[in-house]
C-alpha cells in the first residue's frame, strides 16, 4: 500500500488522519456494519449466511479482496474489488462496492478508497480500473466525475435466481398454451416484454 499522503497528492485531496489497508478479522462487525448500511441504500437485503460467505471471502484474499479507511482508529469506508478477465486486453480491475460512514463524507474517505484500489491494481499490471454507480448517486458522482471518466456504457441484468425460475415456468406454460392455440408470435411477445420488464 501506497502511504495515505501520496493518495491525497495524486487524487487532490487535502490531508487527512485516514489509514488504509487490508480488513483483518477484528474488523468484522465493523465491516459487517457498513456494508449493512450500503445493502439498506440501494434497497437490498442478505442473508447471514451470505455475509458470512463475502467475510470469508476477503479473508481468503484470493478472488475477491477488501479494504477499509480508518479514521483515527475507527473504521470509517470500506471497498470490495476484483480482477477479471478483458477479451481485448490485459487484465482489469472492477471495484464493485465502495461505502463510505454518513459520519465521515466530504473528507476524502472515497478518494483514498478509489486511490488505494488504483495501486493495488496499478501494481498487478491491470489495464484499468472500473466501476459503476446508479444514474440517481448524485453525490457518489460528483466524486467520480473528479477522478474518473464516464464513459457512457449502460447496464444490463438478467436474473438467473428464483426470478430465473419463474421465467421458466412462464415460458413453459406460455408454450403449452401455443401448441394449442396456434399462438407463437403471441408468446414471443410476451417472453419479450417479461425480459425487459
Amino acid at each position: 500500500m501506497l502511504p495515505v499522503a501520496r493518495f491525497h497528492m495524486d487524487f487532490g485531496m487535502p490531508p487527512a488522519p485516514l489509514t488504509i489497508g487490508r480488513l483483518a478479522a477484528q474488523d468484522r462487525a465493523a465491516w459487517e456494519r457498513l456494508w449493512r448500511d450500503y445493502m439498506t441504500f440501494y434497497q437490498r437485503s442478505l442473508t447471514d449466511a451470505e455475509y458470512n460467505r463475502a467475510w470469508a471471502a476477503f479473508m481468503a484474499d484470493e478472488r475477491v479482496h477488501a479494504l477499509g479507511a480508518w479514521d483515527d482508529g475507527r473504521l470509517v469506508g470500506i471497498t470490495h474489488f476484483l480482477i477479471h478477465p478483458n477479451t481485448s486486453g490485459d487484465d482489469v480491475c472492477y471495484l464493485q462496492d465502495l461505502f463510505t460512514d454518513a459520519t465521515a463524507r466530504r473528507r476524502g474517505v472515497g478518494r483514498a478508497l478509489i486511490a488505494a484500489v488504483t495501486e493495488w491494481a496499478r501494481a498487478r499490471e491491470c489495464l484499468r480500473v472500473y466501476w459503476m454507480t446508479h444514474e440517481t448517486n448524485a453525490t457518489a458522482r460528483r466524486l467520480y466525475d473528479q477522478v474518473a471518466v464516464n464513459r457512457g456504457f449502460i447496464r444490463y441484468d438478467i436474473a438467473l435466481g428464483d426470478l430465473g425460475l419463474t421465467l421458466l415456468k412462464f415460458i413453459h406454460v406460455s408454450q403449452y398454451t401455443c401448441f394449442k392455440g396456434n399462438s407463437w408470435t403471441v408468446v414471443r411477445f410476451i417472453f419479450f416484454s417479461f425480459l425487459h420488464s
